[in-house]
């Protein structure tokens, strides 16, 4: 299984599970040397309480930290003590996350989420998502996009491209799923209710954000971006006139479904 690393800031107890082996990581310096702390809790009359030996490749050099890993609290040196994690321990719920596999025989599947939460066992990475979109596969292993899922076969995870999440917020726009608004409203993007209009329809019309709505007969959007209405009058925006758009009327409030 793939697990990139990245460093992070030092947290002592992330440290403590890398140095009793209960997490895959390392305790380096700013710079980039191994370190290993030997003692958590010196006796101090100082906040200098964690002990740990840095490599300088012939001998080991002994130094003293804060409980954030800072040889002089206050300010940043070569020394201080940073963490190299796999990535995967850096995202949390609501990160969009790429994951995937390979076989032998050339299958794979590659695929985006947003994620609820992430962990890994000695074969694979586990999740449990908000939703999921396939990018790429072989025909056998294709799959929709799907709302509220878990996966349990990735063999590794990464930040995705730019392009990769273009993707998923284009499928999620597609989606007539109700998950889908919710979870583009966790990515920042608000969609504006979309209407289908017939000829004939009441409607509330304006043209710009700030424009006061105004009551009118819809007769065609031919060009797929404004709507002609009565009068050959053409408007920027329109929704449906009914019970519960007809508090608007007169109003320069946006309206949501």
């Amino acid at each position: 299984m793939e697990n990139k690393m990245v460093r992070v800031p030092f947290a002592v107890e992330i440290a403590k599970k890398i140095t009793n082996g209960e997490v895959n990581g390392n305790i380096v310096t700013r710079d980039g040397r191994n370190a290993r702390v030997i003692c958590w809790d010196k006796k101090s009359d100082s906040i200098y309480n964690i002990v740990a030996l840095l490599d300088e490749k012939i001998m080991e050099r002994i130094l003293t930290y804060t409980i954030n890993g800072s040889e002089a609290d206050g300010k940043d040196s070569d020394n201080d003590l940073m963490l190299e994690i796999p990535e995967y321990m850096t995202f949390k719920d609501g990160d969009i996350a790429t994951l995937g596999w390979k076989s032998d025989n050339g299958e794979f599947c590659e695929w985006i989420t947003i994620l609820k939460r992430v962990e890994v066992d000695e074969i694979n990475i586990l999740t449990e998502d908000y939703v999921t979109f396939c990018l790429k596969c072989d025909e056998e292993n294709y799959f929709p996009i799907d709302f509220d899922c878990t996966s349990d076969g990735a063999k590794w995870i990464r930040k995705p491209t730019e392009t990769e999440k273009q993707k998923l917020i284009d499928a999620l726009k597609e989606s007539k799923d109700p998950e889908a608004k919710e979870c583009l409203k966790m990515l920042g993007i608000e969609v504006n209710p979309k209407c289908e209009f017939k000829p004939f329809d009441k409607v509330l019309v304006r043209d710009y954000d700030d424009g006061v709505w105004k009551p009118d007969i819809f007769l065609n959007n031919s060009d797929g971006c404004n709507y002609m209405c009565t009068g050959s009058v053409v408007w920027a925006q329109c929704i449906p006139y009914n019970d519960q758009t007809a508090h608007l009327l007169g109003t320069n409030k946006d309206w949501e479904e």
